[in-house]
C-alpha cells in the first residue's frame, strides 16, 4: 500500500493525483514498449530462421527443421508472448485501480457535508464521491449482515453509479480515538457479512493514533476491498488515510 496522505486538504490530493498520473502514464508507455519489442523480436526470429533453413537444407530436412521451429514457437513463444500482454494488462489494472482510489478521496474531500445528522451528512458526502447527486438520506443507518452503520449504499445502487462492484459502507466512532481492536472488529464484521464490499470507511471525531494508522496500513494489503481512515473536523469529513 502507498503511503497515506501527508496533507489531507484537496489541494495536496489534487497535486498527489496528478503527479502520480503522470508517473503511471511513463510506465504504462515504458510497459507497452517492452511488451511490442518483446513480442517483435520473439516473432521476427522464427521467420528469420526459417528463410535461412530454405537456402541452405533440401526439402526434407527443411520440413523437419519447419516442425520443430513450429513447436518451439507453441511452446516457447506464444507463451512468452501471453506473459507479457498478461503482466501488462496486470500492471495496468493496478495503476487503474490506484487513480479510481484518488480520484474518490479527491471527490469525498472535496464535498461539503450536507444533512440534518451526522449519518445522513456523511452518506451525501459519500455518494456524491461516488458521482451521484442523489439524496444520501435513504442510505443512512443501514443495515449489513445483521449489523447497523452509519451508512450503507448497497451493491444494486453502486452499480448503477459507474464501474463499482459491492457496497459501500461507513462506521463513525465518536467521543474516543479509535483502537486498533475497534478496527480490526469493524473491518472483521464487514468482511464476514457474506456481501460484496466495494469499500469501507471508517470514520472517527478523534485523531487517529499511530497504531490504528500502522494497523490499517497492514490490514489494507490483506482485503479484497479498500478501508479508508476518515477524519471528522469541524469544517468536515477528510481522508487521512487511504487504502488500496
Amino acid at each position: 500500500m502507498e503511503q497515506p496522505f501527508p496533507s489531507t486538504s484537496p489541494l495536496a490530493i489534487s497535486i498527489m493525483y496528478v503527479q502520480e498520473s503522470a508517473v503511471l502514464i511513463s510506465k504504462i508507455r515504458r510497459m507497452l514498449t517492452i511488451a511490442v519489442i518483446a513480442s517483435i523480436l520473439l516473432l521476427v526470429v522464427p521467420v528469420l530462421v526459417i528463410v535461412g533453413l530454405n537456402e541452405a537444407l533440401e526439402e526434407a530436412v527443411l520440413f523437419e527443421g519447419e516442425l520443430i521451429l513450429g513447436l518451439l514457437i507453441l511452446v516457447v513463444v506464444v507463451p512468452l508472448i501471453i506473459y507479457f500482454a498478461l503482466r501488462s494488462t496486470l500492471a495496468m489494472d493496478q495503476w487503474r485501480s490506484r487513480l479510481d482510489e484518488l480520484s474518490f478521496a479527491l471527490r469525498f474531500d472535496s464535498q461539503e457535508p450536507k444533512g440534518e445528522s451526522t449519518a445522513v451528512k456523511l452518506a451525501n458526502q459519500t455518494i456524491n464521491a461516488l458521482g451521484s447527486e442523489m439524496n444520501g438520506a435513504v442510505y443512512a443507518n443501514g443495515k449489513l449482515g445483521g449489523e447497523t452503520y452509519d451508512v450503507v449504499i448497497p451493491d444494486e445502487v453502486t452499480r448503477k453509479l459507474g464501474d463499482y462492484r459491492g457496497a459501500v459502507i461507513v462506521k463513525r466512532f465518536e467521543g474516543v480515538p479509535v483502537s486498533t481492536k475497534q478496527l480490526k472488529d469493524v473491518v472483521s464484521d464487514v468482511n464476514s457479512s457474506n456481501e460484496k464490499i466495494c469499500r469501507l470507511l471508517v470514520v472517527s471525531d478523534r485523531e487517529f493514533s499511530d497504531e490504528t494508522v500502522d494497523l490499517h496500513r497492514v490490514i489494507s494489503r490483506q482485503l479484497e476491498f479498500p478501508v479508508d481512515l476518515v477524519q471528522e473536523t469541524s469544517a468536515g469529513f477528510l481522508i487521512v488515510s487511504l487504502g488500496t
